[in-house]
């Protein structure tokens, strides 16, 4: 019992200070004090019966260890949200009330207390999988309202073949079709020489940089490189040689999309940024740069259905940071995307959007 005190209390009110002075904020600082608080592992004894050890007294601080932990972690959590230099973090997300007499000044404390995810009327509560695609078929709808999706024009796709050029093991085509009255889409195609088609196909939405060419291949300047440049690491090109056709379209406010904003530069600001003016334009509208990029990639998808060599039955998505945004969105109001891969993007809006400084296109 004595050494479970030890365990479960003191040294993590002795870890408590070095978790501050490494520097460790939010959830990180949090996620490293529960796990000094937790009970003895239960190989402990198994570990002291194999070398030699007191494997009585290993299992018994086993055993007392995990019980108390049930009395004490609460105890540490307390002692945790107590300590002013992390209550002021805690009270900002909500999760300890503001304390001063002029919290009710501070907007956030209102727009916090309204933030509940797990009472929202579209929260999942489906308990078989009728439920489920009952709820999906209704969230999908209200979603696309959401996102101001109007998808009641939808002018001919016209596909025009800008280029063609043989790779060796694959042929990219760039093509470019009209996704709504106003607006046309560049798309690259990588399709594999070898496989039999049709082909399972991908789309591939590249993240924040200058463009769909950061994943399939070329420079910012139009001229080829080798693959691996980047963070995104052309992962285009990775799938087409995977055997998959891939379908890379040029994101609306990146690359060719974007909008020249110069004349809204003062002298003293950084140059207008298309995505933050596109959004700031979207919104007022009811309408959100997600919205947009979700429709286009809709409509990417009604072009593939006209083509021979795609199999949609065999469709995927993949994309990274605001690419994975364009995923995940994408997946959920288009059910012909089977699978799909979201990296850097999915997380909570507590934890992700709403807790560090985000680009407006990202959320609607």
């Amino acid at each position: 019992l004595y050494y479970s005190s030890l365990r479960l209390l003191a040294f993590p009110l002795l870890f408590m200070p070095v978790i501050w002075l490494s520097g460790l904020k939010g959830d990180t600082a949090f996620v490293m004090l529960l796990i000094s608080a937790m009970p003895a592992a239960n190989t402990s004894a198994l570990v002291a019966e194999r070398f030699g050890g007191d494997g009585e007294l290993a299992s018994s601080a086993n055993l007392y260890s995990t019980l108390l932990c049930i009395f004490t972690v609460p105890l540490v959590f307390f002692i945790y949200k107590a300590i002013p230099v992390w209550q002021e973090e805690l009270m900002a997300k909500g999760i300890v009330p503001q304390t001063n007499k002029f919290s009710e000044l501070q907007p956030a404390r209102e727009l916090w207390r309204s933030y509940q995810p797990e009472k929202a009327e579209f929260r999942f509560k489906a308990r078989s999988l009728a439920e489920a695609k009952t709820w999906q078929k209704k969230v999908r709808r209200k979603l696309a309202g959401a996102l101001g999706l109007n998808e009641s024009s939808k002018p001919k796709l016209s596909p025009k073949l800008l280029e063609r050029v043989d790779k060796g093991d694959y042929v990219r085509e760039k093509i470019l079709i009209r996704t709504a009255p106003d607006a046309l889409m560049p798309v690259y195609l990588l399709i594999p020489k070898e496989g039999k088609k049709p082909l399972p196909t991908v789309l591939a939405f590249n993240g924040h940089g200058y463009g769909v060419k950061d994943i399939v291949g070329l420079r910012a300047d139009g001229s080829e490189r080798e693959p691996g440049e980047g963070y995104q690491k052309d992962f285009g090109v990775a799938l087409c040689r995977s055997g998959f056709l891939v379908a890379a379209p040029e994101i609306s406010c990146f690359g060719e999309r974007q909008t020249d904003y110069a004349y809204l530069k003062p002298s003293n600001s950084p140059e207008a940024s298309t995505c933050v003016q596109s959004a700031m334009l979207a919104f007022w509208q009811g309408k959100s740069v997600l919205g947009l990029r979700a429709r286009d990639g809709l409509r990417l998808v009604d072009y593939l259905e006209t083509r021979k060599d795609v199999d949609l039955s065999r469709l995927g998505a993949m994309g990274i940071s605001g690419g994975g945004m364009h995923t995940f969105f994408s997946a959920c109001l288009d059910t012909r995307i089977k699978a799909c891969v979201v990296s850097g993007y999915y997380c909570t809006f507590r934890d992700s959007i709403l807790a560090m400084h985000h680009c407006p296109c990202n959320f609607a």
